[in-house]
């Protein structure tokens, strides 16, 4: 896998790379999203990118990040289950 290159954001990690498509990884504290586009689909170099991303892509991802990063602190606060079974051993 290629890196193409980084968008500059304050709180997110923005990476272009290029694995026989373009991948657009966007990268929280804990949870990140990676959108997969063909070339035919109008990514294909940092500019591209930039547009998507200015196009609402942004707001969507920060957004689904924010939910993913809550849904993933709820189950991570949640206390281990006991095993139901006695260890033999």
């Amino acid at each position: 896998m290629r890196i193409v290159g980084t968008i500059p954001h304050p709180k997110l990690k923005i990476t272009l790379m290029h694995h026989g498509r373009f991948l657009l990884k966007l990268e929280d504290v804990d949870v990140e999203i990676t959108y997969r586009f063909r070339e035919s689909e109008g990514v294909a170099n940092l500019e591209d990118a930039q547009r998507a991303l200015d196009l609402g892509l942004l707001q969507d991802a920060e957004r689904t990040l924010m939910e993913m990063s809550s849904a993933r602190k709820r189950y991570a606060a949640m206390p281990p289950k006991r095993n139901e079974f006695p260890t033999i051993i």
